[in-house]
Formats: C-alpha cells, structure tokens, sequence
C-alpha cells in the first residue's frame, strides 16, 4: 500500500534549491525541471518517493493522503518527512553544483514562526545532515532579492508574502546595502490552500446538489477535484472565467462546470481580508505611516490573486505593486545571496550586504500573578542580548522559577510557553532583597537560550531547550536519525536490486536487437539466443524479480552470457504538405491537417462554430503574440516590439523565413533569428574568463536535435560546425510510447484507440508524463480514468522497455555529433564541455551514448537545459539594443550556415557557392555563363542541400535573367551574389556583366511561402482577432463590475444592522436576481445590456444603501461620545492612565456608559473602539 503525506508549505525549505555561483543566483531545477520544493513524500513496496514522483502516486491511493500544515500533528511526520525533503534538495543540488557535496544551507522559514519552529527547523536540518549556517525570514529574504542591485537613497519597502499556508508580511529600510527589518506580522495559518478549500467546498457541494451524491466519503474523488479547483485559482489570476472538468469524478459521473472570478472572490472574501489585517499590525510596529513606504512587493504564488492586489492599492492609496521579482524564486534568490555573504563569496555588492532582521514575537518570563514581563519586545533586530532584574517574592525565597513565554498577551498563561528551568541555592533574606539577572539571548536564526544568576552567590542555570514542550528531544532526534540511516540501509539494497534487474533487462533487450539485425548469424543460433533473450524479458515483466536477490538476478545475467557466448507546429513551418514527415506526423496528431495552396499545410479547427484554416505561420504568431503580451505585463508599460528569435539550427532557408513571417503577423520587429544551440552556448559561456576552449552543445528538445561546436574565446563566440535533425526529439519518443500502450489497450479489450482523438491526447499527456519520470524512475505507472467508452486503463512501463521502444532513434541522435565534428575537423579529445540542452537531453540513455562517445566525459549540467536558450536569446537582444554591462555588450557572436546553397549547371549538378557551416553575415560570388550559342536569358534555380544532384536537394527559389547580348556559348559572363544576413536568410543576385543587366530571386514567390497579400490577410485577421478580444474584454469588464455591484450589495445589506426587514428584501432579492442572471446570460448579452442591468440594480439599491451609511455614520459619533465617556469614568475611578487593551467594565461607575454604548450597536468589539 502506498503512504503519501502532502505538507501544507515547505515548514523548513525554502521555496526552490538555489546556489550561488559565477558571481549570481543559479535557482536550481530538479530532474524533471521542476523549479519547486519537493513537498510531497510517498512510500510503495520498500520504496520512497519524493516530490514529483510521489505526486503521481497520489491518483493511485489518496486514502492516505495526509495534508499537513505548518503547525502539523503528530509531531513525528512534520520533522520526518521535512529532513527527507530536504535530502532530495541537496541532493539535487549535489548534482547541478558538482563533486563537493553541499553541506551547508540557509533556510528560510515563514516570519511568523515562533521559537520552538525554528528550533524544529534547525533539527530537520540535523537529520538530513545539513549545517544550517542561517535562518531567515521569508519576507526578509524576498526584498534582498527586490533590494541587492538598489543604489539610490534609503527607502522602505513592504514585503507582502502570501503562499501557500502563510501571510507574512515585513517591512524593511534599504540604505547603501544594509537591510533593517522594522516590523514584521503575519498569520501562520493563512494562504492558498484555505482559498482551494472553499473552491473544493463550493463544487462538492454544486455536484451533490446536481447528482444527490456525496463526495465526502470518496478521497480520491476529493483528490482529483482539489487539482482542478487549484488549476482554476490559478487561472482566475488572468481570466475571469474558467471551466472545472474532472472525467468519472464519482461512479462514472463526468463533472463539468465553471466559476467566475467574482464567485472566487466571493466565497473568499473573509479571508482576502484577513490578508490586509497583518499589514495594517505591521505598519502600526513600525512607526511608519502608508505614505512612507516607498514600494511594495508581491512575493509568494497567492500574492498573484487580482483581488489581493487590489486590496493592497486600496491600502496604499493606488499605489503601483512592485512586481519586478519573479514571486515564485524571491526568497531561494534572496537565501542564496544570504548564503553568498555568509561564506565570504560573491561580487563587491554582495560582501557589502548587512542584515538586520528582527523577533517575530515578544519573548519575556512570568512574574507573580501570572504576569508576562516582556525581556526582549517584539521586532528587536537580532542577533540580540537583554538583560532583566527579577527578585524574591517572599521572605526567605531559596528557589526561583523561570517560565519562559513568547507572545503579546498581558496574561503569561495566554501566550506560548517555550519551557522553564529552576534556580536553587538562593541565600535566604526578606523579599525583595536578593536580585537574580536573566538574560535572554537570541542568535542570527532568531533561536532563544536564556539563562539566570543569583548577584550574590554567582549560582546560574539556563533553560534546557531540548526539554521544551513540542520539541523534539535529543533522544528523539537520534531516533530519526538513526530511522533514516536503517532505510537508507534498505534503500541502497532495493537500489543494488533495480541496478541488477536494470543490468539484465538492459543486456537482453540489447542481445535480441542486435541478433535480429545481425545479417551473416545462423538461423539456429539467431533463434536460440533471440528465445533466452525473450525468456528473461518475460521473467523480469513478471516482476520475478521483486523477489529475486542480488545473486539471483546476476547468476540470470550468466546464464543469459552463456547463451550469447554461443552464437508540433515546428514540424510544420516552412515545410510542404506532400514532405513525408509531415503525411507520417498526421496520422499521430489529433488536429486535421489538410493541403492548402501551393501545397502548403494548412491546420483545420473549429472556431467560432465554423471551420477554420490556418497556416503554421499564423499558428506561431498567435504564440508570438500571447508570449508578447506576457512580456509587456512583466516589463512594464511600454509595449514589446522587437524579439530575438531562437529557431534548430538546422533550420532551413524557407523555415527562417516562415520564422519571420509568424514574427511580422505577431507586430514585433524581428531584430535576429539565432541558432538554439548558439543561444544556449551564450546562457552557458557568458560568465567564462579562462582559456580558449572548445564547447560542444547538444540540444534535444520537443521536436529537433541540434548540435553545434563553438570556440569560446574572450567574450567571441565562433560557431565552428552545426548539425542536427529538424524531425527528431521527445515526440518522437511520445509517439512510440503512444503507440505502444494503444497496442496493448487493443490487445486487453479489443478496442481501437485510433478513431478516438481526445482519447489519444489523453494517453499522450500521460506518456508524456512517464516519460519524464523515467529519467529518474527505472519504472512508473500509467494510470487514466475512463479512456475509451467508459474503460480505466492501468499500465506500466520500465525505462528499459522505453529504451528499447526508442533504441533506433536514440542512435539518430549520435549521428548529427559525428557530422558535427567532422565538419569542424576537430578530434572528440579537442573538446572541452559537452553542454545539454533540452529537455529531452534529461534522458538516461542519450546522456550515456554521448559519454560513450567522448570517452567517458562528464556531461556539463551547470545550465538549465529548459531556460538556456531563452538566457542566451535575451543576452543577444541585450547586445543588439546596446545595453547591459561589459561583460554582455563585448559580446560578439560568429554563427554559421546551417546548409550548402548553390545554383543548378548544366547537368543537373548542384554547384555550391556558399558552403554549409560558413560564418554569417556572408557576401559570395560565383561566375556562370551560357550552355547555348546566342543564349539571350539565363534561369538560376537556387537549392540549399548536400547532394550532388539539384534535384535531391530543397528548391528556395529560381528567377531568370533577360537581355543577355548573343554570342557563342560560354562567352557571356554572369556573376552570381548569394548574400546572407545575420539571421541565416538569403537573398540571391546575378548581373550580366557586359550590359549590367541583373535580376534577383523573388523569396515572395517562392513554393510554400506565404506571399505578402497573405501576410497582409492574416495581419488584418490578427488585428480583427485583437477587436473581438478587446470587445470581449469590454463585455467581460462590464459583466464584472455587474457581478461584483451585485454580491457586495447583497453582502452588504445582510450585514447592516440598522435597515428595515422589507428594504433588506428588496436589495436582497434585487442583487440575487442579477446573480442568476449573469450566470445564465453574459455571454449573449451586449455591453449595453450588462451597463442597463448595473444602472437598473443601482437604482434599487444606491438609496437603501445611502440611508444604511448615513445610519452608521451616526452610530459611530454614538460610539465615540460613549467611549468618551467611559474612559473618563475609569481613569477617575482608578487615578492611572488607562491600558485599553486591558480595560474591564464591571465597576458601578462605568455601568450607565457601558450600557449606553452597548445600545449603540451591537456588532462592535468594545476593546477595539476603546483601542
């Protein structure tokens, strides 16, 4: 059975692994590229797994899904499975950062955690065998990362920290790198899984209404709609609609529904709230008025909920939210550059940096009468030491006893109690004579030892921290510890018993292919090793060897010897319809794809309740476009226009073009299209100062395997050699696990997948996903609920049947290394680094046939292989807007030609006149002449390719050159000029030279491009799209603001104490009424409709409303006048100033006014008018 438990946020990790290296962050990706703490951890069959892997066992068994939360009990899983999370971490880490293994951490923790979760933390840290060097607060370490390239005058920010479990939020003052906490608050119990539990409670109870079925005995059912309901949060932050669609949610019922983002706001609004109450407690700590704070900055993936945002502007008086750091890595960036100053590493602006942070929590020991006598106040900045004079309470006092509290209550009872100790051995005298010192001292991980001495005697004690109530012993902690070692005993058996099974299926699979392919074998012998070889492979399916030792699995690995002894739209662009790689990709892809003119391809979908037709040009730029927009929201209010564009290298003359065309339909100004490659050998060399050196980068993505050979040399970057396959990568490998598992589907139930494209899509996302799995599992499951005509399919599959199911393709990908080098006339031993890229470089068997053929090589890691590109792409664009610093704006990058290009001669003959791999920008002339006598034009047809014949190769274009004068064959000369620019594209040239006469090739007519009246038709398509949008947008604008009128109205008047039974009604049912309607009706109605709707509620409601206000306008003067008076009782009565917090109203003399207050409203905490 398998064990998952989920905690609630990483109680002691940061949000990513992060390191500091080449003087800046690196945020570290694990093995599937995922950027986030593991935070999942599940046990099956004498296996554990952590984080991705053990989410994927949460469909098969949620039954013991546990979700945890910062204050988890049983103690036992919060500081067990914490220490396995950050096992991973490191390991992780281990791997990007190198051979030295990481031991020492800063980790960051909610601001809010109290004394005894920090010391947790510290423990969690122990048992993973890490040495915490610092712990800081989350907040802290999110406006390093805002504040570390800051140089102007001192400022201060608010740090707003809303994740997933908690709302922390601290203010801070930045000058000339010192960072000084002033304030900090928050609620440790407060983020986006309570906003996921009222979804989650919202649609449970919508399905029981619909169907009578009740979801709250079926936790995988709860499961499943969980996922849902927080993938509809997240697109509520930039939509305003969304749909919920869970397939067999409950006994075959299929679920469909939506929820606007209104009705998220409405069911969360207490807790939206509840958001702004810890910034207005922290700004009151500080001293510092809204007004003062300079910027304030969103950190955790909540902060993004709009309503959120807006509440803040409110606050802040519409202030601009600083959204210039990524919310997700603000605090691992901040952490590393803390780790960076701690261990004395980094640039000058690092070395420099100074933190101040502060206690989250006053901390102080209990006097006579169960009084909390604060020793050190809250927000004191640490590290930190205070000192407090205690004496005797009665005469003759030998013993004293110091419990130690922290919190803000007056009573000590009412706060936490983090322990005590005694101190004994006090001479006797009269109260009050003897004095004891207690000190407190708080170190930099704001953790708490206190201690106390008698004056007289010297005698001290101090409080035993592991003793405290809720933390975890020494004894304990060894448990853990030892707990740990004992599986990782197991682990490295169960590790040494999947290496041997691995070994032996391996070796089979690798037997029977390589006989079967053997031409000059015996048909006995071919047959007897093929037969041992399918013998063991059943063996190892049957899962024989989950039982099977060791010795057993490698005694089957010599008898086997014994035997043996004896005998996507990329892959469309620029290409033609009739290519055979795209009629082989169409009967794998679930959209049409049909001819179109020219013999282009053309992608069929529904739209708007028509068939529609679409370039793969269109397809791209509809991309382009939605990746625009997100830059613009990211960058600021100037739009985005220019882009550098990565494409394969091997690319081809009409595909850079279809390129630039999807760039140009998009609005942006193509500024240059590079090499993928090229772009992540910048990402990987940018920072590199030593010796020239020669870099290999392989680039293995979604659709294409590229490779290129570039010499690094002094901020040059000189591509030497490009190669690569435009219809190779991990679809590739999809398509074949695809394929496998609809054999086996059809196999199992007699029913073909092929005529199903939802179904198919289906198992492709999850082939997809076990996949990626198997980079790092030798096996995984493929589950997925109600495939085919109501039918679960349940399979698995290793990583060695997934090799075997690729082998052919992945020995594809050696052969562009080998050309590669080649072509670069270099020697494997000339290379220095092989750099991956790609996600599909993550697989285990590429990754060791390239180290087989570099000898052995360690494989480059130190870049992540999904963001390298886009690093390299964005240096470039740097370079060529001339900004940046030194090390960017010295860049100079040399690419090449991806392919030979040359003009048909006589004969059919190619004749190449800019060969493949040339530096660009490149300038080439050829001389040609006529094959006739009084030959009076001349037709150039141009070719890219490596064959010898022309035809062979991919015809770009051809045009013809008139006017040529008479004369004998051979004797009119025509220069022929091949230009290519910085982007890889060519425009080609001839001029006769006795009369000058010269034509050009028009790229425009060209077989399969897009002319310009069809650029120019999907341009005004793309506009008229932009006008839909924008009227969408309009409609959905004046729907929300409709819907919102409507449930604050309604909210309101439920809440308004003072307004008639019958206008409460009316309001009532008035905003109800619209409620409906809008759920029913928005998308029919025009905005005029929607506006009449709002100006018809507004009439209804603004002067009940208007009445309600006035009445509490009232009712506070009431309240003031009546506070007044009691505080005047009390102060008379008692002769001291008044603490309102802790004012009573029991006394005769404050009975009139209390009374005449409570009439002045009910609904009103007295304390907190007092206040």
């Amino acid at each position: 059975m398998n064990q998952l438990y989920k905690r609630r946020e990483p109680i002691t990790l940061p949000q990513k692994a992060r390191g500091w290296r080449h003087d800046r962050v690196e945020i570290i990706a694990n093995d599937q590229g995922n950027r986030t703490t593991p935070s999942y951890v599940a046990f099956a069959d004498g296996e554990r797994f952590i984080g991705e892997a053990a989410i994927n066992q949460a469909g098969m068994n949620p039954t013991n899904t546990v979700f945890g939360e910062q204050l988890f009990s049983p103690i036992f899983l919060l500081f067990y499975f914490s220490p396995l999370c950050q096992f991973v971490m490191a390991a992780i880490a281990d791997s990007y950062l190198g051979p030295t293994h990481v031991r020492d951490a800063v980790i960051t923790i909610p601001a809010y955690f109290s004394n005894s979760q920090r010391q947790a933390t510290k423990d969690a840290g122990a048992i993973a065998r890490l040495n915490v060097i610092r712990i800081i607060n989350e907040p802290t370490a999110a406006a390093i990362a805002y504040g570390l390239n800051y140089k102007g005058e001192k400022k201060n920010v608010l740090v707003f920290d809303l994740g997933g479990g908690t709302c922390d939020v601290s203010i801070l003052t930045i000058d000339k790198g010192t960072f000084e906490v002033r304030a900090t608050a928050g609620d440790t119990h407060l983020g986006g899984e309570d906003f996921d539990n009222r979804i989650v409670a919202h649609f449970a109870k919508e399905f029981k209404r619909k169907y009578n079925k009740d979801l709250s005995e079926n936790p995988r059912a709860l499961r499943r709609l969980r996922t849902a309901c927080e993938r509809a949060k997240r697109v509520l932050s930039t939509n305003t609609k969304t749909n919920v669609d869970v397939e067999c949610l409950h006994e075959g019922i299929d679920f469909h529904s939506s929820i606007t983002r209104a009705k998220f706001e409405d069911l969360n609004m207490d807790l939206f709230e509840k958001c702004v109450d810890p910034v207005e407690s922290c700004l009151r700590d500080a001293g510092v008025e809204k007004a003062a704070i300079h910027d304030i900055v969103l950190v955790g993936g909540s902060s993004r909920i709009p309503k959120v945002q807006k509440m803040l502007q409110f606050i802040f008086e519409g202030k601009e939210l600083c959204r210039s750091i990524n919310p997700d890595e603000a605090v691992a960036y901040g952490a590393a550059v803390q780790a960076a100053v701690l261990r004395g590493i980094g640039d000058d602006k690092v070395r420099d940096l100074v933190l101040l942070d502060v206690t989250p929590l006053s901390l102080g020991v209990e006097i006579v009468g169960e009084v909390m006598c604060v020793v050190v106040p809250r927000n004191t900045i640490i590290p930190t030491q205070k000192e407090h004079v205690i004496t005797t309470s009665v005469d003759n006092q030998t013993t004293l006893s110091f419990p130690v509290y922290e919190g803000e209550r007056a009573r000590s009872t009412d706060n936490n109690l983090l322990g005590r100790f005694i101190l004994k051995g006090i001479p006797p005298a009269p109260r009050h004579v003897q004095n004891v010192d207690v000190c407190f001292k708080i170190d930099a991980n704001g953790i708490l030892s206190v201690s106390a001495k008698e004056r007289s005697t010297g005698r001290t004690n101090g409080i035993t921290i592991t003793n405290e109530e809720g933390r975890l012993s020494k004894e304990e902690i060894d448990r853990i510890v030892w707990d740990a070692a004992r599986h990782r005993g197991e682990d490295d058996d169960y590790r040494r018993r999947v290496n041997a099974r691995n070994s032996l299926e391996d070796y089979a699979y690798e037997m029977r292919n390589t006989v079967r392919a053997a031409a000059g074998l015996a048909a006995a012998d071919k047959k007897m090793v093929e037969d041992a070889a399918v013998s063991v492979i059943q063996w190892v399916r049957e899962m024989n060897w989950m039982k099977a030792s060791v010795d057993e699995l490698n005694h089957r690995m010599r008898e086997l010897n014994s035997v043996l002894g004896r005998a996507d739209a990329k892959r469309l662009i620029g290409r033609r319809y009739s290519d055979t790689s795209v009629q082989a990709d169409i009967k794998l892809w679930p959209f049409k794809v049909v001819p179109g003119p020219a013999n282009k391809p053309m992608i069929v979908v529904s739209h708007k309740s028509e068939e529609k037709q679409f370039p793969p040009e269109e397809i791209s730029s509809m991309v382009l476009t939605k990746m625009a927009a997100i830059a613009d929201s990211f960058l600021g209010p100037t739009p985005v226009r220019d882009a550098v564009i990565t494409v394969p290298a091997y690319f081809s003359d009409s595909q850079r073009q279809a390129t630039k065309d999807a760039g140009a339909i998009a609005g942006l100004n193509v500024i240059r299209i590079i090499n993928e490659p090229t772009a992540a050998a910048i990402a990987y060399g940018l920072d590199y100062k030593g010796e020239k050196k020669n870099v290999f980068v392989f680039d293995l993505g979604g659709g294409t395997c590229d490779v290129s050979l570039l010499t690094i040399n002094d901020g040059t970057f000189k591509v030497r050699a490009t190669a690569g396959d435009t219809h190779l990568g991990g679809e590739d490998f999809d398509n074949r696990i695809v394929s496998h598992f609809a054999a086996e589907f059809e196999r199992k139930y007699r029913k073909n997948l092929s005529e199903n494209p939802r179904a198919l899509r289906r198992l492709r996302t999850a082939g997809e996903r076990a996949k990626r799995i198997l980079s790092t599992n030798t096996e995984t499951s493929v589950d997925i609920e109600c495939l085919h005509e109501g039918i679960d399919f349940h399979s698995s599959i290793t990583r060695a049947k997934f090799e075997d199911l690729n082998m052919d393709l992945f020995q594809k990908c050696v052969e562009p290394v080998e050309s590669c080098l080649r072509d670069a006339g270099l020697d494997k031993t000339a290379i220095h680094d092989v750099v991956l890229v790609g996600g599909s470089s993550r697989i285990p068997k590429v990754q060791k046939m390239l180290q087989f053929i570099f000898e052995g090589k360690e494989m480059c890691r130190s870049i992540n292989p999904d963001e390298a590109v886009a690093f390299g792409a964005a240096v470039q664009a740097a370079v060529l807007s001339g900004i940046g610093n030194n090390k960017v704006r010295d860049l100079v990058l040399l690419d090449v030609t991806p392919l030979s290009l040359g003009i048909e001669s006589l004969g059919d003959v190619m004749t190449v006149v800019v060969p493949r791999n040339t530096t660009i920008p490149t300038h080439k002339q050829y001389t040609f002449t006529t094959v006739d006598d009084n030959q009076t034009y001349v037709g150039f047809p141009v070719y890219e390719g490596e064959r010898a014949r022309s035809k062979d190769n991919n015809l770009l274009g051809k045009f013809t050159v008139h006017g040529v004068p008479p004369a004998p064959r051979a004797t009119p000369k025509l220069d022929v000029c091949f230009k290519i620019d910085v982007n890889g594209i060519l425009s080609v040239s001839a001029k006769e030279r006795s009369t000058g006469n010269m034509n050009g090739i028009s790229i425009t007519n060209e077989e399969g491009r897009l002319s310009k009246e069809e650029i120019d038709r999907i341009v005004w398509d793309a506009a008229r799209y932009r006008a839909e949008d924008e009227e969408f947008k309009r409609r959905a604008k004046a729907r929300n603001n409709l819907e919102n009128y409507a449930y604050k109205v309604r909210n309101t008047v439920r809440v308004a104490a003072r307004l008639a039974v019958a206008d409460r009604r009316m309001v009532e049912d008035a905003a109800e009424s619209v409620i409906q309607w809008v759920g029913g009706n928005w998308m029919q109605a025009s905005v005029d409709e929607l506006n009449d709707k709002m100006r018809e509620l507004e009439r209804i409601c603004s002067p009940i409303i208007k009445v309600d206000k006035e009445s509490v306008l009232y009712l506070k003067r009431k309240v003031l006048v009546a506070t007044t008076r009691v505080i005047n009782a009390v102060t008379l009565h008692s002769g001291f100033p008044v603490d309102f917090d802790r004012i009573k109203l029991s006394s005769d003399e404050c009975g009139k006014e209390r009374a005449s207050w409570g009439k002045c409203g009910d609904e009103m905490s007295f304390s907190r008018v007092a206040a």
